[in-house]
C-alpha cells in the first residue's frame, strides 16, 4: 500500500537530499534502532576514504592478456564472499592502471551500483587466498579501524543492507557514492562482542578455503585419473578432414573437427570406460514462464544465473506467484537426490541436490534423475570438469551464446574409473560441499547475533555464538 511521510525542510540530511526514496517510512525503525545504540559514523572509522576501481579501456587487449589478476564484480560478489571461479581477468598493465584499488587482506567490499535494490549492499571481506584482485566501478572499497569479520557480517545483516539502500539514489539504476558510503552507521558494541563475531567470521573463511581445497582435490584427481593433468592441447594451424566424417556427424563447421577434442580422448587410458550420460540418468527440462510472470517475491523461479558448481544461488533469483508454481510444481520443481545441469548460456554447470529445494527450474536447467550405480557427486565432478566442457565446446561449435541441445547432453561421454576411484572422488566433493554448507551456517550465526544485539542485548546474542 502507498505511503505518505512529510519531511519539514529541517529534517532534510546529506547535503538536502530530496528524493523522497530516502525520506520512506519503510526505514524508519531500522535507522531508530541503529541510532539509539550511539553508533559510529564510517568515516570516522576509515583508515583511507571509502573508493572504487576502473575498467581499463576493453579496446586495448594489453590490459587483459597475459592474464595476472582477478577483476571483481558486482556478479562475483556474494553474501560475505567472493566467488572468482570464472573472474575476468587483468594483466599486470591493467592492474597498474588502476592499481589504487588493488584488494588487501581484510579489506571489506560492497557493492554500490545496480539495476535494483537486491543488488547493492553485496559485502565481502578479502582474503589474499583467493590471489590477487582488483574491482571495477560497481564495486566500493572500504579500509576502516573497524574488525573486517565484524563489518562484514554486520553490513550482511538487514540493518547493513538497509541503511546501504536507504543511502543509495534510485535513478536509472539503483547507486551509491564513495560519500555516501562513508555516512553509515555502526553500532556499538562491546569489544568482546566484536571480536567473538571477528572470529567466527574467521572460521568461517577457514571452511570455505577448506572446501576450495577440498574440490580442487578432486578435481586434480579426477584429471590425473584420466591422463590430463597439466594438458594443454597442441597448436594447430590446419587440419583435414574427410568429407565422410562430416556427413556422418551432420556437421561441417572446422570447430566441431578441431584435433584438441580427438587428442583429448586419446590421452584417456584404456582402463576408463566410457559410458554415455543418458544410460546413467533420465532427463527432464525445465519451463520458461516469461518475463511478465516474475514477481518481487514469492517461491523462487530458478535460471542458470542461480546455478553454480555450489548450489543455488538465492540472491539474484526471479519469483513466481503461489498459484503458479501449484501448477508446475510437480513436473518442474527438482527434488533431494537429483541434479541440476545447465544446457543454455553457461552449459556444464551442474550441482547434486543433497537437500530439497523449493521453486521450479527454467529451460535451460535439466533435471537429472539416477538411473545407473554411480556416485552422484562424481558424476557431479565430471559434469563441472574439462573432460565435459571440451564436449560441449565441440557440440555447440562456436558459437556466440552456447547451447547444448538435449539429443548431444544425452550422449556426452561419462569416464568410468576403476576400482574404489570414484567413490573416493566423490567422497572429497561431498566433504567440499559439507565444508560450504558449515560456512554458510557460521554466517548466519553472526547474522543472528548481531541482530539480536542491535533490538535486545550483547548477553542474549552471546548465548546464540556458543
Amino acid at each position: 500500500m502507498p505511503q505518505i511521510a512529510t519531511i519539514r525542510r529541517t529534517q532534510l540530511d546529506l547535503s538536502n537530499r530530496l528524493d523522497a526514496e530516502h525520506y520512506s517510512p519503510r526505514f524508519a525503525s531500522t535507522l531508530s534502532r541503529v541510532r539509539s545504540l550511539q553508533p559510529v559514523k564510517l568515516r570516522r572509522a576509515l583508515r583511507e576514504p571509502v573508493k572504487t576501481g576502473h575498467t581499463p579501456s576493453t579496446e586495448n587487449r594489453r590490459y587483459y592478456e597475459p592474464p595476472a589478476v582477478k577483476f571483481i564484480k558486482t556478479d562475483n560478489l556474494r553474501e560475505d564472499r567472493i566467488d572468482a571461479t570464472d573472474a575476468q581477468m587483468l594483466s599486470e598493465a591493467g592492474n597498474a592502471r588502476i592499481g589504487g584499488s588493488e584488494l588487501m587482506q581484510d579489506d571489506v567490499i560492497v557493492t554500490i551500483i545496480g539495476a535494483t535494490e537486491r543488488i547493492i549492499g553485496r559485502a565481502a571481506r578479502f582474503q589474499t587466498a583467493i590471489g590477487r584482485s582488483n574491482i571495477n566501478q560497481n564495486v566500493a572499497l572500504i579500509r576502516s579501524n573497524i574488525p573486517a569479520g565484524y563489518f562484514s557480517i554486520f553490513l550482511n545483516t538487514s540493518y547493513g543492507r538497509e541503511q546501504l539502500i536507504w543511502l543509495s539514489r534510485q535513478t536509472g539504476q539503483v547507486n551509491l557514492n564513495c560519500r555516501e558510503v562513508e555516512e553509515l552507521l555502526i553500532p556499538s558494541f562491546s569489544p568482546k562482542f566484536v571480536d567473538a563475531i571477528h572470529r567466527l567470521n574467521s572460521d568461517r573463511h577457514a571452511l570455505l578455503a577448506e572446501a576450495e581445497s577440498l574440490y580442487r582435490r578432486a578435481e586434480l584427481g579426477l584429471l590425473a585419473a584420466l591422463n590430463l593433468n597439466g594438458w594443454t592441447p597442441r597448436q594447430t594451424l590446419s587440419f583435414v578432414r574427410q568429407y565422410s566424417e562430416g556427413v556422418a556427424a551432420v556437421r561441417l563447421d572446422a570447430e566441431y573437427f578441431h584435433p584438441k577434442f580427438r587428442e583429448m580422448f586419446e590421452r584417456i587410458p584404456v582402463s576408463v570406460r566410457l559410458e554415455n550420460l543418458r544410460r546413467l540418468v533420465q532427463f527432464t527440462k525445465g519451463i520458461e514462464v516469461g518475463a511478465d510472470a516474475y514477481r518481487d517475491s514469492g517461491v523462487p523461479f530458478w535460471r542458470v544465473s542461480n546455478l553454480s558448481r555450489y548450489g543455488l544461488d538465492s540472491e539474484n533469483a526471479s519469483f513466481i506467484e503461489q498459484g503458479l508454481y501449484t501448477k508446475l510444481k510437480d513436473t518442474y520443481e527438482p527434488k533431494q537426490g537429483e541434479l541440476l545441469l545447465s544446457k543454455d548460456a553457461t552449459p556444464g554447470l551442474a550441482f547434486y541436490l543433497h537437500r530439497q529445494v523449493d521453486g521450479v527450474i527454467s529451460s535451460g536447467i535439466l533435471r537429472l534423475r539416477f538411473i545407473a550405480d554411480i556416485a552422484p557427486h562424481y558424476l557431479e565432478l565430471v559434469l563441472n570438469s574439462l573432460v565435459v566442457q571440451f564436449q560441449i565446446e565441440q557440440a555447440s561449435g562456436g558459437s556466440v551464446i552456447k547451447h547444448w541441445k538435449l539429443p548431444q547432453v544425452r550422449t556426452t561421454l561419462i569416464p568410468r574409473l576403476p576400482g574404489n576411484a570414484e567413490v573416493e572422488l566423490a567422497d572429497l566433493v561431498k566433504s567440499s560441499h559439507e565444508a560450504r554448507d558449515k560456512a554458510q551456517a557460521m554466517l548466519e550465526k553472526g547474522k543472528k547475533a548481531i541482530v539480536t544485539a542491535i533490538e535486545r542485548d550483547e548477553t542474549v546474542a552471546f548465548q546464540l555464538l556458543q
